[in-house]
This record gives structure tokens, sequence and C-alpha cells, in this order.
């Protein structure tokens, strides 16, 4: 009976090829991205994250295309293994629905070619959209209302996630530590963005001068996730429809955080002197 092995080299280069770069199925079904799941934060659970309660995170995450021939046999496996080297930089795809009316968001991974510990891209689109997303139906609490949250802690948590249990958010059975390379994040929007602003928040949020309107436990708190991120992540390229805004090295970012703190408690020593 013909079966994979039987087929030209060639051919089954192909086959490696699409699979590599097809979409997960659970990318693919509606039905399977309306299925998801809020988790409530408690600053009593280690489990949970400030700013998670707006993230509705995907109950089902397809296997990779390719990950049966993987486990098939030592030829497919070296040759598909053979395929992704040839392939170039392992990119990870990821969709963010925001509903910009409650502040929500929607991830869908939608290309993963391989379950992989370094990551070269993680692309990341956000799509910004007033009203229920175009391709995921939003999911609503206990109470029957959608609440507002803070999505810029909703994204920071779901990197998070991923870089400490991979693409299953919230699995502890299948957790990865994950690395990557660049993280590429690409805002998709009808509505005007002040490029200019965004960019300079970001930085003031890297440099540890951002206010947060919080106490000095949030600030401890958001210093421990920089630290964390740039542990794990090279470098960040911001683009807002399609456009480069801007790329950061998050090493040298730290670098400079740490000289600004230096200099403040610096200041304040000589201020306290003085008084």
């Amino acid at each position: 009976m013909p079966h994979i092995l039987s087929l030209p080299r060639e051919l089954r280069d192909e086959i490696y090829k699409w699979g590599l770069l097809d979409d997960l199925a659970s990318a693919k079904s509606r039905t399977l991205q309306r299925e998801r799941k809020r988790v409530s934060h408690s600053a009593t659970d280690p489990e949970t994250y400030y700013g998670e309660e707006s993230v509705r995170y995907p109950e089902h995450t397809s296997l990779p295309p390719t990950y049966p021939l993987l486990q098939a046999s030592r030829q497919l496996r070296a040759e598909l293994l053979d395929s992704v080297k040839r392939m170039g930089p392992l990119r990870y795809k990821i969709d963010l629905a925001n509903r910009d009316d409650q502040d929500v968001l929607y991830p869908t991974w939608i290309s993963v070619p391989m379950f992989s510990k370094i990551v070269d891209v993680l692309d990341v689109e956000v799509r910004v959209r007033r009203g229920k997303t175009s391709s995921i139906c939003s999911v609503v609490g206990d109470d029957g209302i959608e609440h507002e949250g803070d999505v810029y802690s909703a994204g920071l948590v779901l990197l998070q996630r991923f870089l400490e249990r991979g693409v299953y958010f919230l699995s502890k059975k299948k957790a990865k530590k994950i690395k990557v390379g660049l993280l590429a994040v690409n805002i998709n929007t009808h509505e005007y963005i002040n490029e200019e602003s965004l960019v300079e928040a970001l930085e003031e949020w890297m440099m540890g001068q951002s206010d947060l309107g919080g106490d000095q436990d949030v600030k401890e708190r958001e210093d421990k996730r920089f630290r964390f991120l740039a542990e794990r992540i090279e470098s960040v390229r911001l683009s807002v429809n399609g456009r480069l805004s801007r790329e950061w090295n998050l090493k040298d970012m730290l670098e400079l955080r740490d000289e600004i703190e230096l200099k403040r408690q610096a200041e304040a020593g000589i201020e306290q002197d003085l008084g």
C-alpha cells in the first residue's frame, strides 16, 4: 500500500513545507474560536495575574499540522526538522482581537509550525475593533455582562503566560519555557493612533518612568515583569497598520532602566542629606 515514504523526496519536502506554513485547525474554526475561558485575578493566587480578567483564553488550540509526522518515524522526523532549518526563522503567529468598547482581548493562535522552546519571531496582530470582533465572538461573565479592563496589562499577561507555558496558556501539564528572538507587534486599526505618543508611552514603561497611578507594590510588580520579559525576549518591534514605528533591544532598555533608577536613588539620597 502506498505511503508517504514511497513518494519521492521532492514531494515529501512539498508536504512538509505546506504543513509548516498551514494555519492551525482551531484558527479556521469559528466554533472553536467561540469557546473561551475567563480567569479572574486573585491577589492571593500565584496562578493568576493582574489584568487577566480582561483576557478570554481559547479553550481549544490544535496541534501543529506537522505534529503527527514528527511522531511517525525517525526518517520523517529528520526530514521534517531539516525542512524547518531550510525554511528560515521559526515564526509563531497570534491574532489578538481587541473589543475596544470593553477593553477585552481574544487571543487566537494562527500559525505554530512546530513546538519549540526557542521562537525566532513571534508575530502579534492586534486588531482593534468596536463591538463584537469580526472573527471571534465575545464571551460574557457569570452576571451576563462584559466588564471593562486594562487591555495593556492583559497583553502583558498573555505574553508572560506564553513565555512560561507555551501556546497552551493555562495548561500546567503542557508547560514549556519559551524564549523569543523578536516580538513583532502590529496594531491593525481603523481608528487614528498617535504613533509618537504610543512609542513614548511604551519606552517610558520599559525605562520604569511611566505613571501607572499605583503605589510601590504596582511599581515593583511592573519592574519584576519587565525584567522577566527582558530575560526571555531579545527585541521588540512595534508597527501600526504595517508601518514600522520603533524597535528596541530589551537588554539595552534594561540597562537604561537600571541607570535611571540608580540616578534617582542618588538624587533622593542627596535630598535626604540636605534635609
